[in-house]
């Protein structure tokens, strides 16, 4: 039984893996439930219904609670603070950026660290960026960087209302 493991998050890349030989899949990083699922399911012991994919929620609880030591918010905070601070950068530089290939490495770069802290919604909205940049077309990134502005201001006031607890 061979589960795939990759960044790369779009259907398309789903498939391919399946259609490689793959019998399952999973994307980085990984969520324990999703890791726990695709095991269960290579063993046999789980044949219920796929879970809903997580990106429609905005903050994922569950993969901030892997920082949290012994109930503990100190690295939660310190990391969360870091990537509000570099990523509202970040997103203001995209809003000037008329290089395809930057576009796309940024928007990566913003995938990956949306996804560690759980930021679904805005790891989705950047992994359309990236693809949309890769192809060469930036015509519709105005578009996807309100839509990530909107939602990067969501999160961070999640985010904030989190850590206030």
């Amino acid at each position: 039984y061979i589960i795939a493991m990759t960044a790369n998050t779009q259907e398309d890349d789903r498939d391919a893996c399946l259609k490689a030989g793959m019998d399952d899949f999973i994307s980085k990083p990984v969520q324990l439930n999703e890791l726990e699922r695709a095991l269960n399911k290579s063993l046999g012991l789980d044949p219920g219904i796929e879970q809903d994919a997580p990106s429609a929620v905005l903050l994922d609880q569950t993969q901030l609670d892997q920082f949290r030591v012994n109930d503990n918010n100190d690295m939660l905070r310190e990391l969360v603070s870091m990537y509000l601070t570099e990523t509202n950068g970040q997103i203001d530089s995209l809003s000037t950026q008329q290089n395809p290939d930057t576009v796309a490495r940024i928007a990566h770069q913003l995938k990956g660290s949306s996804a560690n802290l759980g930021a679904r919604r805005l790891a989705d909205a950047f992994s359309r960026l990236e693809e949309t940049a890769k192809a060469g077309d930036l015509a519709p990134a105005s578009d996807l960087l309100a839509e990530i502005r909107g939602t990067f201001d969501r999160t961070r006031v999640k985010f904030n209302a989190l850590l206030a607890e």
